[in-house]
């Protein structure tokens, strides 16, 4: 695999509802649109609500998405074990929620990459 180029975090701590809004499935087509290579880590805060085995369907035809599954340490420890366990030159957190919706890196991406002179 080439080295990736963006490690994409996003913790999960019942998501159920968000994941039945296709959330993930904005995430892959904008990601996949990209020239650029990605991995998105989802970080399992030991839900209850079934949104494990949600995200287990999706990964299965995603190999650039992986799932971590751990007990329930809240937002920051699914963060850090996401961020930990990155592959990416760079790194983004982002909420299931999509608060902050994954195209806003389209804002952020060229202020690391300026363009070559």
């Amino acid at each position: 695999m080439d080295k990736i180029y963006l490690s994409v975090v996003i913790p999960s701590f019942d998501e159920m509802a968000n994941l039945q809004k296709g959330v993930l499935d904005k995430v892959v087509h904008f990601l996949n649109k990209k020239n650029y290579t990605y991995e998105v880590i989802i970080v399992d805060d030991g839900s209850k609500d079934g949104s494990v085995e949600f995200v287990e369907s999706l990964i299965k035809e995603n190999p650039r998405f992986r799932l971590i599954k751990h007990p329930h340490l809240g937002k920051a420890g699914a963060v850090t074990t996401g961020v930990l366990k990155t592959q990416g030159e760079y790194v983004l957190f982002t909420d299931m929620d999509q608060a902050t919706p994954i195209e806003e890196i389209d804002k952020l991406l060229p202020v690391f990459d300026p363009p070559e002179e």
